[in-house]
């Protein structure tokens, strides 16, 4: 788990650059093209090891006729479980998984993992999440370093053993065969790397993905995999509402970034039980959300905006960092002359 931050940005830290909000909406820069990801790498892990390579560590969904999930407790194995442990989430683990599939980087690519990328496509919806992310420029190459505030870490400190946290661990044990008789384990995941790009500026993305679909091939791609969710069942306006406005939002960033084809949300009651399951298309989500919630088209924006402002303002070997305050208006990049560099130069050997 990474360190904790301070304040979002020190008194008299210098300002290298300023990514408003307000993209415009119905300009031709709108038309951001994202380029179709695809795997150049996977790895595995829990609290002892990290496997490279491979797909055997990741799970197949199982169809709905084959596990009775209508009423399935959510909270089965809760006290049983472990805490979700503080795992290492540096991007050492992706230029591995780089090297071991002998994969190497393009002078201009962005390494990160889809975490910060989500930040910064919702950023133009997100008025209640602040958030920090390090940024060092090394051998033509930016990486991007997952930083908690204060408040993500709090959070993080009083959920990771939550019934509410581990509703979701449970879901994703039960439809991919998990037996209501043994406790979810939050600790294990499986990472698919992928490359895409946004404009002109490569991305290199680790993701955790949560399983296969249920009749996946025994060498299986980006189209196999699905992202597990799950919800309050939406039986009033409100939670309808918010459903759309952030649930499918983030939703949306987080499988399209990567090219997951396809989420299924688990709809629980406020028992904990689950009452309800329903796959969607991420791309679908992105065609029929209504524009008074978000519109899909100005995430890219944005995500170029931030992607190509860093390309034009950071300099060889330059630490940094970016950051999302209130009044959520704007991305604000500053030097962190004072921080360590997050990238070892031995890391980026044979990639």
């Amino acid at each position: 788990l990474p360190p904790p931050i301070g304040r979002m940005a020190a008194m008299g830290t210098a300002v290298v650059a300023t990514f408003p909000l307000e993209t415009q909406v119905d300009s031709a820069s709108m038309n951001v093209p994202y380029a179709q990801p695809h795997e150049v790498g996977t790895f595995w892990t829990d609290t002892i090891q990290t496997v490279y390579g491979g797909h055997d560590g990741l799970r197949h969904l199982l169809p709905p006729n084959q596990w009775s999930w209508r009423h399935s407790s959510l909270l089965s194995g809760w006290k049983r479980s472990p805490p979700k442990a503080n795992m290492d989430s540096s991007v050492s683990y992706i230029l591995s998984a780089l090297r071991h599939a002998n994969r190497k980087l393009v002078p201009g690519e962005t390494v990160t993992f889809r975490h910060n990328i989500t930040k910064i496509l919702v950023a133009p919806y997100n008025k209640r999440d602040e958030w920090r992310i390090e940024v060092n420029r090394k051998r033509g190459i930016l990486f991007f370093d997952i930083r908690m505030t204060e408040e993500e870490r709090r959070r993080f400190e009083e959920t990771r053993n939550d019934r509410f946290t581990y509703v979701g661990y449970c879901f994703e044990h039960l439809a991919t065969g998990g037996s209501a008789e043994t406790p979810a384990n939050p600790n294990v995941s499986f990472t698919s790397v992928v490359r895409t790009a946004i404009g002109s500026h490569g991305l290199v993305i680790g993701a955790e993905i949560d399983c296969l679909r249920a009749h996946a091939p025994p060498h299986p791609d980006l189209s196999d995999y699905v992202e597990l969710k799950t919800s309050r069942v939406l039986d009033n306006p409100h939670i309808q509402e918010s459903f759309n406005r952030n649930k499918l939002l983030n939703y949306w960033a987080q499988s399209f970034s990567v090219g997951v084809p396809r989420i299924v949300c688990g709809f629980r009651g406020d028992d904990l039980t689950l009452q309800a399951m329903q796959e969607l298309g991420t791309l679908e989500i992105a065609q029929q959300i209504h524009p008074k919630y978000w519109n899909p088209r100005r995430c890219l924006a944005f995500l170029y905006d931030v992607i190509h402002g860093l390309w034009e303002t950071t300099e060889e070997d330059g630490r940094y960092s970016m950051c999302f305050k209130r009044p959520f208006n704007a991305v604000v990049l500053t030097r962190s002359p004072d921080e360590k560099a997050f990238v070892e130069g031995e890391w980026l050997e044979g990639v």
